[in-house]
């Protein structure tokens, strides 16, 4: 029963999901303080939202506010902590932050919400979210801490509650543990000294360590307790005790460092017994939290360290390479625990493994010399026989080999019995070694083998022969000037034969090579890491090998050491597609880092698979480099395709260089490939076609232009805003957010020419605004943002502010004018004639109708001018991220305005003239028109995110309006019905069929296919242009004519006169 006991206990594992709740704070509405939580920067620390009470809350916690606490839980392998977060008010896409022991566990976002309700503060909806977070710790205590990065708004504030801290205990019995331990594995650790282990700072006792260059203190970083600490221990500073041991092999060592303020890849180092055990390099980061010091944040490091060590007493040094002042950079200490390994039996048949070459003869050695050599008596620890000697006993030889003469226990090397006999054998051998033929003493042929060089025969390495002391040929492997030569990491090597590798690799006598020893918990130079086992799934594999997502550290006198790092990796992401242009983004996952001094856009390289070579280009356009510390790097790539294909292209992009996070852990890949849409490419002779349609438009534009300006002039009639109603609704056709083929888009720059930009450069009209409105960039989305449309209402609303200064300008003009003119008596009048006096009255009648006018329709006309740009304006500064109030009201103002005056369509007019429903409508064509325009900007500007539900919105805006046209018929004359149907029938179906470059139909659609509908699409829209051109000319023929036949009336009194016709195209 004993036995089945001790085997359950120690094949327990630390895997379990059990688990225990070690602390809980804020879990209902008694509490009344902080509960033992340091708070910083606030006055108070408990609020209220909606009746419930928080730990912080509305108008307590904000910008700046710190939350901490130091907890001390049991033996433990991981914790679990569990909150209720609370995000009061509007937040601005700011985040929320919990940290242990300084790393980052939790991080999130937060913006407005949409999905949860107002609870308290302002008109905003909050958002409660439950966190739960595991992670593994194993250290004495840790250090919690909680913060936001809100801006210090009025309307963010934030607070929690039923904060519950649960812990992983180990096996029982053990007071340190790992996730991966079993009993076994962990109840062998004694805890046999723990120091600097309080909480709280009254209780925090210095325990006999000494500090050396440094104050003789303990501070308070924070809430830590640490000895040493900011000012106090930094350059030349040295913390040191010696504790007395019982037996032991091996000592576990655990302790925290906190470094503080602004290191520069100093090292901080331990030293036990004099040997430097432990360094680690650190570089302070600006962005760190700042709990104690300076303006850096400190970083707590928690360490674990396990090495051989028998004697009885055990002197540790904390000290550091620093070389600036306490002041800019110190150090401190705390939880310091030292175990010892207490094998089971202990201490009665407790024996220690030995250290074979350190000089001391342990158990299980029969003798140590202090080194590895072989032949010198002592070779791995054992007993063995001198170089020449047979048969040995304890290093005492009995026996020689043959050539070897024993004297005296030791065996030497036959000689000559007498110099004489010697020097004759010499005299022999000048001859005759190695010579194949000798006359008179003088060698002239060698032996097979040798040549004959400064008279005697020698060999020479490389020819292929193995003669003399050669023992092998260069082209044979493991050959080194012909002599044999041990495999790598070999350490006694006789005769080409390996006797011992070196420490951490085993001679594979099958192989004949020297092969790392993985799981020995050494980490030889062919090994990423060894953890002391061979086990897949805990960082370092059965090949000793890091595994991905693990990032190991490797100890010069223990097993490698492995924890759960996420890798980074870079992806790749298309941006847009513009014709023959396309960008990818190369962007990491995480924040990272260099290691390398070069420029690492260097490293970079791309290619695209499927296209020749000559037929693209690619262009890396650097966002933000990586640096040594880490940042948010990107990459830009700018490919230019100039060539159809019939398969999309794949780029793929190999970085020749790694990166890494901030915790070290690498890149998990350095190839991508992403696939790209098909290049949109016009040939030569299309691109002609294409410019040469864009330039009739823009002659036909300026003919329209033209014509206008004739036919005020001989009939009086003003069409510009027939002309600007087709110009303007055509022009905002580009916009719909689809990629039209490049010939389309090139017509479409013929628009362009719709634009009092040329007259306000002359003026300098965005000079005098300027002092008066702040002119500023905002960035649209989707089709408007390649056409770098600016948002702002402000710099777009310039060209109707001069056009309202110049009416206002034309009316006081008319004003000054009238009134001049009225003082003219009869005589004044008729002082210079007649005729003079008549072109005075006409005048002052034309400015009388003028001012007239202005008074009852300058607004009405202004707005029906004007409307497509103040809707288009509007629309995008509502849609804009913007926190310009006054942008937003004006806005807000103008389209309400023109909202208003659509709402009359909804009103009954009781006009005499008005009999029936169709008259009414009729009546009501204007607002419906603005109604119209309004949905039409709306669902253009609004919804630049959802290509398909944009253009089906606007086919049926158009529809609607066309199904109203047909019926109700609301035309003022002939020109106003072909104008209008032709205009609606030809956008109508722009829009509808514009749904063919949907991205859906990009793979299944020819690109030569999209290049043909574009010219009929082109066609249609020149039509138009043609239409309302030839009935200017009609109009102008017309009027020219009717002028004509009055002159010939006039001067031919005599003849009978005829009625003249009206111009028909004018004709209601």
């Amino acid at each position: 029963m004993f036995y089945q006991i001790l085997i359950g206990l120690f094949t327990t594992t630390c895997g379990s999901n059990f688990y225990e709740l070690y602390e809980e704070n804020f879990v209902n509405d008694n509490f009344v303080d902080s509960e033992g939580w340091n708070v910083n920067n606030v006055i108070q620390s408990v609020g209220q939202c909606n009746g419930i009470k928080l730990f912080g809350g509305y108008q307590v916690f904000g910008k700046n506010t710190i939350i901490t606490k130091l907890i001390s839980p049991p033996p433990h392998y991981a914790i679990m902590i569990t909150l209720e977060f609370w995000k009061i008010d509007n937040w601005d896409n700011e985040q929320f932050y919990i940290y242990v022991d300084q790393n980052l566990i939790f991080s999130q976002i937060y913006g407005e919400s949409n999905t949860n309700s107002n609870l308290c503060g302002d008109n905003s909806n909050e958002e409660v979210q439950q966190i739960s977070i595991t992670k593994n710790h194993n250290y004495k205590t840790l250090f919690i801490l909680m913060k936001s990065n809100l801006q210090g708004m009025i309307d963010e504030w934030w607070g929690i509650r039923n904060f519950k801290l649960y812990y992983y205990p180990c096996p029982p019995g053990c007071q340190t543990c790992t996730s991966e331990d079993q009993a076994i594995d962990c109840l062998i650790w004694i805890v046999q000294y723990q120091s600097l282990l309080d909480v709280l700072y009254s209780q925090f006792q210095m325990d006999g360590w000494m500090i050396l260059e440094g104050i003789q203190t303990k501070t308070s970083c924070s809430i830590l307790p640490l000895l040493g600490g900011f000012s106090k221990t930094g350059k030349k500073s040295k913390i040191i005790k010696s504790i007395i041991l019982p037996v032991h092999c091996f000592v576990k060592i655990k302790f925290s460092f906190v470094f503080i303020d602004k290191w520069e890849n100093e090292y901080a180092q331990l030293y036990i017994d004099d040997q430097l055990i432990w360094f680690y390099s650190h570089k302070s980061v600006a962005e760190e939290i700042t709990i104690c010091g300076g303006s850096f944040g400190e970083k707590i490091l928690n360490q674990e360290i396990i090495l051989p060590h028998k004697q009885q007493f055990l002197q540790m040094q904390f000290t550091t390479t620093l070389k600036n002042l306490p002041s800019q950079q110190s150090f401190g200490i705390r939880d310091i625990q030292i175990f010892i390994n207490r094998p089971f039996g202990f201490p009665f048949d407790f024996t220690c493994e030995g250290i074979c070459g350190n000089g001391e003869i342990d158990r299980s050695e029969q003798c140590d010399d202090g080194n590895m050599q072989p032949f010198d008596g002592c070779f791995n620890c054992q007993y063995s026989c001198v170089e020449g000697c047979s048969n040995c006993i304890k290093e005492i030889c009995y026996e020689c080999q043959e050539g070897w003469t024993f004297d005296e226990f030791t065996c030497t090397e036959d000689f000559f019995i007498n110099n004489q006999n010697q020097y004759d054998n010499e005299l022999q051998q000048q001859c005759l070694d190695n010579c194949k033929l000798c006359i008179y003493d003088v060698c002239n042929e060698c032996d097979i083998g040798y040549y004959l060089i400064n008279n005697q025969c020698k060999t020479i390495c490389g020819d292929g022969i193995i003669a003399g002391d050669e023992m092998c040929e260069l082209e044979q492997q493991e050959c080194l000037n012909c002599q044999l030569n041990c495999t790598k990491n070999c350490d006694v090597c006789i005769k080409g034969e390996c006797h011992q590798c070196i420490i951490g690799y085993t001679f594979d006598y099958i192989e004949q090579y020297c092969q790392p020893i993985c799981g020995n918990g050494v980490v030889s130079n062919d090994e990423e890491c060894d953890d002391f086992n061979k086990e897949n799934g805990d960082g370092c594999s059965s090949q000793c090998k890091i595994e991905q997502n693990y990032i190991c550290k490797n100890y010069q006198y223990s097993f490698s050491e492995c924890s759960y790092e996420k890798y980074p990796s870079f992806q790749l992401s298309l941006i847009s597609t513009y014709h023959e242009y396309q960008y990818v983004s190369i962007y990491f996952d995480q924040i990272v880092k260099t290691i390398s001094q070069t420029a690492f856009s260097t490293m970079i390289r791309m290619r695209l698979i499927g296209p020749n070579e000559i037929f693209y280009d690619l262009h890396l356009i650097p966002i933000q480099e990586p640096f040594e510390l880490v940042s948010a790097a990107e990459y830009l790539v700018k490919i230019v395709i100039n060539t159809t294909l019939s398969q999309p292209p794949i780029l793929e992009v190999i970085l020749e260089d790694q990166l890494f996070n901030y915790h070290d852990a690498p890149l998990a890949n350095q190839i991508n490939q992403i696939k790209l849409n098909l290049p949109q490419y016009l040939n030569d002779e299309q691109k002609q076609n294409a410019i040469y349609l864009q330039k009739v438009a823009k002659y036909t534009m300026i003919s329209m232009g033209g014509s206008v300006i004739l036919i005020l002039i001989i009939c009086g009639q003003l069409l510009i805003q027939e002309i600007l109603e087709i110009l303007q609704q055509q022009s905002y056709l580009r916009f719909i957010n689809v990629i039209f083929p490049l010939n389309l888009f090139v017509y479409f720059e013929s628009s362009n020419l719709i634009s009092m930009q040329p007259i306000l450069d002359i003026v300098k009209i965005d000079q005098v605004l300027t002092q008066f409105m702040n002119d500023q960039y905002l960035e649209s989305q989707g089709k408007l943002l390649y056409y770098e449309v600016n948002a702002d209402i402000l710099t777009n609303i310039q060209t109707q502010v001069f056009l309202i200064i110049v009416l206002l300008i034309t009316y006081s003009s008319n004003y000054l004018v009238i009134k001049l003119l009225r003082k003219l008596n009869n005589q004044q009048m008729f002082y210079f004639g007649p005729k003079f006096a008549k072109l005075i009255m006409k005048t002052l009648k034309s400015l009388y109708k003028q001012n007239k006018n202005f008074e009852s329709q300058v607004l009405q006309d202004f707005l029906n001018t004007n409307s497509w740009d103040l809707l288009f304006m509007s629309f995008l500064q509502i849609q804009s991220i913007s926190n310009n109030i006054v942008s937003k009201l004006i806005a807000y103002f103008i389209l309400y305005i023109i909202l208003f005056i659509s709402s009359k369509m909804f009103t009954r007019i009781s006009y005499p003239f008005i009999r029936n429903q169709k008259q009414l409508w009729i009546s009501k064509s204007n607002q419906i028109k603005l109604l119209k325009k309004v949905l039409f900007i709306s669902i253009l500007v609004m919804l630049q995110q959802n290509q398909k539900l944009q253009i089906m919105l606007l086919t049926l805006v158009s529809s609607f309006y066309l199904i109203y046209l047909f019926i109700i018929k609301p035309f003022k004359n002939t020109l106003d019905f072909i104008n209008t149907m032709v205009l609606e029938i030809t956008s109508f179906i722009f829009c509808s069929s514009s749904a063919l470059y949907w991205n859906v139909f990009k793979d299944k659609l020819n690109y030569n296919i999209q290049i043909q509908f574009a010219w009929f699409q082109i066609g249609m829209l020149l039509s138009c242009l043609f239409v309302n051109l030839v009935l200017q000319l009609c109009i102008l023929c017309v009027e020219m004519k009717k002028n004509i036949v009055k002159r010939f009336y006039e001067q031919n009194p005599q003849q009978n006169q005829q009625p003249i016709k009206t111009n028909p195209f004018l004709n209601p």
